[in-house]
């Protein structure tokens, strides 16, 4: 991947990109799906993810985007474990990232 998976700040739209190597190419990834998941444990399952995001601009060159909306990034500000996989279609998931996470405080305005 070729953006790292970086700190947010709770409350706010946050966007990140990739790109997958695979064998030494960019495949085509139209028709297979990145998925980014936020955990509290390491070994909570998929199902009990508190962000689940299916990426976006999958195709050629093996390109993607994560958007994580205002409303998903409302959550506790604290270290979650993160999960990103390759699904590619009809084969077995490919671990692209994983590692800690933390959600930052937002800032107050006092105007």
């Amino acid at each position: 991947m070729a953006n790292k998976i970086s700190d947010f700040v709770e409350n706010t739209t946050k966007v990140f990109s990739g790109v997958i190597t695979h064998n030494g190419t960019n495949p085509d990834t139209t028709g297979d799906t990145v998925r980014f998941m936020v955990k509290e444990k390491p070994n909570d399952t998929d199902a009990d993810s508190i962000i689940n995001v299916v990426a976006t601009g999958l195709g050629l060159g093996g390109i993607f985007t994560i958007t994580l909306t205002q409303v998903l990034t409302t959550i506790t500000v604290r270290s979650y474990y993160y999960e990103l996989l390759w699904i590619p279609s009809g084969t077995e998931n490919y671990p692209l990232d994983s590692g800690i996470i933390i959600v930052k405080d937002k800032m107050q305005d006092n105007l």
